[in-house]
């Protein structure tokens, strides 16, 4: 509490209000401020029996500093590297003649998955099987030439000639034996004259089908997609992080997801890439590698995860400890006062200011205390200031009531049993908290509570 001279004419003015506002008469201005704080948050002071302490189980404990890992809390979905989905088209189009892949079907590397129809087919085959027979006749023809050239029997011009038809067609033949290759037709069996109208297409790797997008019967062009296949071996996290959190990421930290449709289940990860571009939300895409293979994890799953940003030794409490009240966190303090005077007990836990809202009454309590030494009830309660905690602990025992007053916090790091807090206040550290019967007491100071100067 800040100290302030007073002159006669403030100690005038003090009188008359002590006058008509004592502590057990609120002033209207009091009054109006009380029930503004009780409507909006309820009541911040509490008296209980000793029997209300036992029937709630209401525990109390220190404020301890412990070694907590700090996490981040994030969304993302299961997802493959690029090179392990595969978008399969035909190179030539035709017609989709028959295919047994549904979505979701396993499929090995090599095993045929469709097959294609198209007269064009047929016409390649057999402008192959001419070339070929073309090829043979200029080859003869092109190395009678270098012969008769050697001995001068022949004109250069017609050498030349010779060489430039049979490497034409050379190329020709080259280059359907390589569309053969792109559409998976024997060059060899073409020789022996058995032409087909159909090619078939293979999978390029194991995996499952993730798409397919077309029927049988229906005309797909080569720059169609018709089967997306994806390689579940290599399935990894990937998380979106927004900018203020991308400074505490790490490569190698753990990643702890849970499935949104199987949050009883933990899997974990490791961070192995961070994304060095944000998008538009102004995040960045972390990827984490699956510490085991799941084959119940398919891809495209939304998750939820956190990632453990190391361990920091914090002020922490219970996560029962605290409670939601109007959007605000607040914790219970069990207060070190007198039995004489529990009810002023309220006004220890305010912030520093000359004039507290919620306790009116009790700054003018606390200023009567600096004035003069008329009002017996102060003096008393000044008198108490100078006894130690525990004596007052003791008082309150033996009078067989407690008092707590709500305090607003900040968390900070959190696990599954800890939350670390500050105080929007200064606190005695020593204080007690109230780690179990958080919620007991909120309910009442919703409807038993008392305000700071009540009898």
């Amino acid at each position: 509490m800040k100290k302030f001279k007073l002159n006669s004419l403030h100690i005038a003015v003090i009188f008359t209000a002590l006058i008509i506002n004592s502590c057990g008469k609120k002033s209207e201005e009091g009054m109006e401020a009380a029930e503004e704080m009780a409507s909006e948050e309820g009541k911040s002071f509490l008296e209980l029996k000793d029997e209300q302490i036992k029937a709630a189980e209401i525990e109390t404990d220190s404020i301890r500093e412990r070694s907590i890992s700090a996490i981040l809390k994030v969304n993302g979905v299961i997802n493959v590297p690029p090179q392990n989905l595969y978008s399969i088209n035909a190179h030539y189009g035709g017609f989709l003649k028959k295919t047994d892949l549904l979505e979701g079907t396993r499929v090995k590397k090599g095993e045929v998955i469709a097959t294609l129809e198209h007269h064009d087919y047929i016409q390649m085959q057999q402008d192959y099987m001419n070339s070929v027979s073309q090829l043979s006749y200029l080859e003869k023809d092109y190395q009678r030439q270098v012969e008769l050239q050697k001995g001068n029997a022949t004109a250069a011009k017609t050498l030349q000639k010779a060489e430039a038809d049979y490497n034409s067609l050379l190329s020709t033949v080259k280059g359907l034996e390589a569309k053969f290759v792109m559409i998976g037709i024997n060059k060899e069996v073409v020789k022996e004259g058995k032409i087909t109208s159909t090619i078939s297409l293979r999978s390029p790797i194991n995996g499952y089908v993730t798409k397919v997008n077309a029927n049988i019967g229906k005309y797909v062009n080569s720059q169609d997609v018709i089967f997306e296949i994806v390689n579940t071996e290599y399935l990894h996290v990937e998380l979106t992080v927004f900018e203020k959190d991308i400074d505490k990421i790490k490569l190698g930290q753990k990643i702890r997801f849970k499935l949104a449709n199987d949050p009883g289940i933990e899997h974990t990860a490791s961070v192995y890439l961070i994304g060095k571009q944000f998008d538009d939300t102004r995040t960045v895409r972390i990827y984490g590698n699956l510490d085991k293979e799941d084959p119940n994890l398919v891809l495209g799953m939304y998750i939820n995860a956190t990632i453990d940003l190391g361990e920091k030794v914090e002020a922490t409490v219970p996560r029962q400890a605290i409670v939601m009240d109007n959007g605000k966190k607040y914790v219970f303090l069990q207060n070190n006062v007198c039995a004489e005077h529990a009810e002023c007990s309220a006004h220890e836990n305010c912030p520093i200011e000359e004039n507290c809202k919620e306790h009116p009454d009790c700054e003018a309590h606390e200023i009567m205390a600096l004035v003069d030494n008329q009002n017996k009830q102060c003096e008393a309660h000044e008198a108490c200031k100078n006894k130690s905690p525990e004596t007052k602990l003791k008082e309150q025992n033996e009078a067989g009531y407690y008092t707590f007053s709500k305090v607003e916090v900040e968390t900070g790091t959190a696990n599954e049993e800890f939350v670390a807090i500050n105080f929007k206040v200064p606190i005695d550290v020593h204080k007690k908290i109230v780690t179990k019967g958080a919620f007991f007491l909120l309910s009442q100071s919703k409807t038993g509570g008392m305000d700071a100067c009540a009898q």
